[in-house]
This record gives structure tokens, sequence and C-alpha cells, in this order.
């Protein structure tokens, strides 16, 4: 399973080892975040897709005050990602399928 992180905060060894906790067997790869703050959404979502991420994890300092958490799930879905998993270091995670993310959106 390959694992595409994106980092809007938090330190990068404890987003590492948190999502080793939940996919122990998972490769790890960090997205900077510039890649999908600067651009077009075309060129963000394509630099995502490149990756071809199994799930797309998004570490932030705390869920409940992520705002554009839906933004999120769907970025992580329309890249191609099967699931998209919003977590923070208080162990509080939001994680959903692509199937759910884009039948809601």
């Amino acid at each position: 399973m390959k694992v595409i992180l994106l980092r809007l905060s938090g330190d990068q060894a404890e987003a590492h080892d948190a999502l080793r906790s939940l996919y122990p067997d998972a490769l790890i790869e960090e997205i900077p975040r510039r890649e999908v703050e600067e651009g077009s959404h075309a060129r963000r979502l394509a630099r995502l897709r490149e990756r071809r991420p199994n799930l797309f994890a998004v570490a932030t300092e705390q869920l409940a005050w992520q705002r554009g958490q839906n933004h999120l799930l769907l970025f992580g879905a329309l890249a191609g990602a099967e699931r998209t998993l919003i977590f923070d270091k208080y162990g509080a995670l939001r994680e959903e399928t692509r199937a759910r993310i884009l039948t809601n959106a």
C-alpha cells in the first residue's frame, strides 16, 4: 500500500509514526505542501495523481478545527486514492472511501 502524506501542521516523525501504527506495511511518501497550494487546480490534482496513492493522508493540528475537510477528502478521491484519511496528533481521525466521498460530493 502506498500512502501519500500531506502535512498541514505538526511534526514529521509524529505523523509518520501515527500512519505506521495504522498501516505498518505501508510505503509512506510525503508530498510537499507547496505542491498542492501552487498552480491551477488541474495541476495540483495532477501532482498528486502522478504519485498514484492508495491512501491520501492529511496530518493536521486538530481535526475538529480543520476547515475544508470535505474538500481534502474530495481532493484525495479525485487523485485516485482508494481511501482518504485526515488525522491529528491527538488521535482523532476521519477516514472515508473514494466511493463514499464521491457519492456525498
